[in-house]
């Protein structure tokens, strides 16, 4: 996989840099890159007891610094918390209590967004899920009221650029479809099922089922493990034609994410294993993709570098150049 993708190309830009050769396909027949928990940069207000940096903190960059990186898939799990916007990123550790904290505000989000936009003509995918209600207390967290989801959207509003043309599958849309106007294009894909989008048909938002990506996580925090999976359910999900993305992410057990705030076990963050298997998604890659068979979406943790978007570019080029 060749390293000098970079010298030439403007990485915020890769997508209009790229069009000439991949405007015309279909986003089911492209790839592009992808970050999980993406609001989790930081820990901001809130939280809970045993939540450290270590066990909830997945990204070292805000979504502005990611879109900067070539990142256009955002993961975003929005939470309420003192009355405000946040993303979160909890984990239900007993029947009756989370664990948890919460990361860069909505608002800020759309001030990135639209940041960006402003002088980037590209295609961003945002991903609502894991919605919860933290100020219910610890035992009583709840997923977002309807109500509660619309005052979202009342944020969510605010972003610039969004795409409003109502369309049932979306993946099936060429990029030129968003962008080809040479202006950008903001998708909000809602993958909660219990909200009612009604309100909101043509503003922008659009149900899972007009995006329907494959996303199926390995949950281990052994890296070979992971590859192993995550290469198999590419090559099952790619026979089906599914739209898929590559979870190439790892996953602490319990056992990490209660004691990586120990220096004893320094080495065993959300970060540090993305890190380790960052890594090797290079090397991994380019012995396994093929015409037929390659991630729709590459999504990790710690998005340090231009690594994913030139991945993402080379396979582009491997299958139109």
């Amino acid at each position: 996989m060749n390293s000098h993708v970079t010298t030439t190309v403007n990485i915020a830009s890769w997508m209009q840099e790229q069009r000439a050769l991949i405007g015309d396909k279909k986003l089911n027949q492209l790839c592009i890159t992808g970050s999980h928990d993406s609001g989790m940069y930081k820990m901001s207000i809130g939280g809970t007891i045993g939540a450290h940096e270590c066990n909830t903190v997945t990204q070292s960059y805000d979504i502005l610094g990611q879109l900067n990186l070539g990142m256009r898939y955002f993961d975003i799990r929005p939470v309420i918390a003192s009355g405000k916007y946040y993303t979160g990123h909890y984990t239900k550790v007993l029947s009756t209590s989370w664990q948890g904290a919460n990361g860069e505000s909505i608002q800020d989000i759309v001030s990135n967004i639209n940041t960006f936009t402003a002088s980037h003509n590209e295609l961003i995918i945002l991903n609502l899920s894991h919605s919860l209600n933290t100020d219910l207390g610890n035992t009583n967290y709840q997923s977002f009221t309807q109500k509660e989801w619309e005052g979202l959207f009342a944020e969510l509003l605010k972003i610039n650029h969004l795409f409003t043309i109502d369309v049932a599958a979306l993946t099936e849309q060429t990029l030129n479809f968003f962008i080809g106007n040479q202006q950008a294009a903001v998708l909000i894909i809602v993958e909660n099922t219990d909200v009612s989008l009604q309100n909101y048909i043509g503003k922008g938002f659009y149900s899972y089922s007009a995006f329907n990506a494959y996303n199926s996580y390995a949950d281990t925090n052994d890296v070979n493990a992971m590859i192993a999976d995550q290469l198999k359910k590419m090559k099952e999900e790619c026979a089906k034609h599914r739209y898929f993305l590559l979870s190439w992410t790892l996953t602490q057990d319990a056992s990490q994410a209660v004691s990586c705030a120990l220096p004893v076990f320094a080495g065993s963050s959300i970060k540090q294993l993305a890190n380790e298997a960052n890594d090797k998604l290079k090397s991994v890659l380019e012995h396994s993709i093929s015409k037929t068979e390659f991630p729709n979406i590459i999504y990790c943790d710690d998005i340090t570098s231009s690594l994913q978007t030139e991945i993402a570019m080379y396979i582009n080029s491997f299958l139109y150049a």
